[in-house]
């Protein structure tokens, strides 16, 4: 028997088909007692067979079962490569309102990522467990799911529109006090001049003048209360003034639609940059440093080639071999045909590696980095190595899966 905590300690590599699987049967286990109430284990807690069974050494009532159970699958999956859909559904489960009411509504969106076969895929995983824990100490303070993956904060941020809403009212404020204040002040410098014993005349020069030093004021006012408005950080009250002698900005005028659609028109399409890999995990493959041809694989669009052939029946094998397993010929590349040797200028030490798992009918189950890509276009073969197809591995004359590496050269 191993605990859940110990296979992954072991970093015995895990499918993600393989901890959905777990993940549901831990869910099973968890309904077959109370459903208003279940109890959510911790990684030490769940126990797996070499039958390939799923047994609940206790647990613990919390308010959040989905959200944990939710938790629980993203640590599992963190060092594989899932699927974006299934990503989407653990994202939406840990999230602090999570998408399923219940553990039941959870596991049933499980169901559309989980394979046939939980049994014989459990077992298959316990075998690797135990073979990867003998190879490397797993002693010490067993993992937590809060360390592995930590569930998101529900801490309520703030909200931006409400606090630009308050910034322009407190600016609104202020500009309504000053313009109040400067028309105070030029209602009393007027209504002083007004009582003097002057002609007509007179009296409407000093209203003009008044006029006048009121603007001035007002203008004064409002420019040292935008200065410290715009140090505070609600922003200007007034636009600043222009320094003598300054040339004001004309903004360009925006360009019309048939310019627009006449730029997209004239630009050129981008085309792909060519990815290239090689095939040096083959008996014959040495890294040896000879003038070759460099193979240019671009990711191909075209269907997939069937590569199963019509062979006796006999128990599906679910193991993964790999280059260290006897008597089992590697995986051949068909489409593309990876190049087996490195060509002079390539130095091994400055490639990239990614890691695929070829199927029993040669295509390409999930692809892993092994190695950081140098730039972007490195990335691109996760994606485009989802398409390749080869001859599948063989042992005993039967195609069985395959773990195998392929090496990226720079951009």
């Amino acid at each position: 028997m191993l605990k859940l905590s110990e296979v992954l300690r072991s970093e015995a590599p895990l499918e993600w088909y393989e901890g959905v699987a777990l993940v549901r049967d831990v869910v099973e286990r968890q309904l077959e007692g109370s459903e208003d109430r279940p109890l959510i284990p911790a990684l030490d807690q769940v126990q797996l067979s070499a039958e390939g069974h799923v047994t609940l050494l206790g647990g613990s009532v919390v308010e959040e079962p989905v959200r944990r159970m939710g938790q629980m699958l993203q640590a599992i999956l963190s060092h594989s490569d899932p699927p974006v859909q299934l990503r989407l559904v653990g994202s939406q489960a840990t999230a602090p309102t999570p998408a399923y009411g219940t553990l039941r509504e959870y596991s049933e969106a499980l169901l559309f990522f989980e394979r046939p076969g939980r049994s014989a895929i459990l077992q298959a995983l316990y075998e690797r467990a135990v073979l990867a824990g003998s190879d490397r100490s797993t002693s010490g303070v067993a993992p937590t799911v809060d360390e592995i993956a930590p569930l998101p904060s529900k801490k309520k941020q703030p909200d931006p529109v409400r606090q630009v809403a308050v910034a322009t009212s407190r600016r609104r404020q202020m500009l309504a006090a000053v313009t109040g204040v400067a028309l105070l002040l030029g209602c009393a410098a007027a209504a002083k001049y007004a009582r003097t014993p002057v002609g007509a005349s007179r009296l409407k020069a000093v209203t003009s003048r008044t006029v006048q030093a009121s603007d001035r004021i007002g203008g004064k006012v409002v420019s040292a209360v935008s200065a410290v408005t715009d140090r505070a950080g609600l922003g200007r009250l007034a636009p600043s003034e222009p320094s003598a002698g300054s040339t004001p900005i004309i903004p360009a005028p925006p360009k019309t639609e048939p310019e627009k659609k006449r730029l997209l028109v004239n630009r050129p399409p981008l085309k792909p940059k060519p990815l290239v890999a090689f095939d040096l995990d083959l008996p014959d493959a040495q890294p040896a440093i000879v003038p070759a041809a460099v193979a240019s694989v671009v990711p191909s669009r075209e269907p997939a080639i069937q590569m199963a052939t019509a062979l006796p029946r006999r128990p599906v094998d679910l193991t993964v071999y790999s280059p260290a397993s006897r008597g089992v010929s590697a995986p051949v590349g068909v489409k593309p045909q990876l190049p087996r040797r490195l060509p002079a200028e390539l130095d091994p030490e400055g490639l990239g590696r990614i890691e695929l798992v070829v199927s029993s009918d040669g295509t390409v189950e999930s692809v892993r980095l092994l190695k950081a890509p140098r730039n972007v276009h490195d990335s691109m073969f996760l994606s485009a190595a989802k398409a390749w197809q080869f001859q599948p591995a063989l042992k005993d004359g039967l195609p069985v899966r395959y773990r195998k590496t392929v090496w990226i050269a720079p951009q």
